[in-house]
């Protein structure tokens, strides 16, 4: 079933060559261009200490898994509710249906990502190293979180429809509150503990460390990550289990 769902996902955002073309692409160099125009010559945005690295490529780095993740958490609010053609009707564990969506996502990012990497290196922001493939880790975590908290959020929505404005609300704040556009190093050592509650906090760092500071980057720190989000996903799976047999009633 996962595969069917993940299928229709996929056709629903590729249905021609056009569109796949512009979705892998254009559209990747077209965000990352805004961005960098807007937070270069508007903003005037600047790493600080780190000016030896190219700004665009570390706003691409840190951008990608960003756009992953609240991609994910914004389908995910919806992935349970809309599909109440499925709800009491047939033997669908809609999980399938959440985790289908968020991996469709985080595919079409995955190669937008490459693409990106790509273009970098053959305009010399950044030089081949064969650590870039340590990416993947972060990568996969991300993707265990935006499930994790999709299942949250999915169930929660069901019953209270203003979940999403409230996400929406907390997007930008999570934005601003991880180092996409700024380099850590301009942050006060004192405030990087609560910096560290935002959930992709450690991620983003990780990307950056493993593109830009590699003798920062740490392994146990995310092992440490993981040790807190693998118990938050059997709480929002418990949660989830806990509300689904009263989803019928409410949609």
């Amino acid at each position: 079933m996962f595969l069917y769902f993940l299928q229709r996902e996929v056709k629903n955002k590729y249905n021609s060559t056009w569109s796949t073309l512009f979705w892998l692409v254009i559209q990747p160099m077209l965000t990352l261009s805004v961005y960098y125009f807007v937070f270069t010559h508007i903003f005037n945005a600047r790493l600080g200490d780190d000016e030896h690295i190219s700004f665009i490529a570390y706003l691409a780095i840190g951008l990608w898994p960003w756009m992953a993740f609240s991609e994910a958490l914004a389908r995910s609010v919806t992935s349970v509710s809309e599909r109440k053609d499925l709800i009491g009707k047939v033997k669908i564990d809609l999980r399938v249906v959440l985790l289908a969506n968020i991996s469709a996502i985080y595919i079409f990012h995955l190669i937008g990502f490459l693409i990106v990497v790509t273009v970098l290196m053959i305009f010399s922001e950044i030089q081949f190293s064969a650590h870039y493939f340590l990416f993947i880790i972060p990568f996969l975590i991300l993707y265990f979180v935006s499930y994790s908290i999709g299942l949250l959020v999915a169930s929660v929505h069901v019953f209270y429809k203003d979940i999403l404005q409230i996400i929406n609300a907390l997007l930008p704040l999570m934005f601003f509150t991880v180092p996409i556009i700024y380099s850590i190093n301009i942050i006060p050592v004192e405030y990087h503990n609560i910096m560290s509650f935002n959930p992709l906090f450690e991620i983003i760092n990780s990307f950056h460390h493993i593109f830009f500071y590699f003798d920062k980057f740490s392994a146990l720190s995310l092992l440490k990550y993981c040790m807190v989000i693998v118990p938050i996903y059997f709480f929002t799976n418990w949660f989830y289990k806990k509300l689904a047999p009263e989803f019928d009633d409410y949609i």
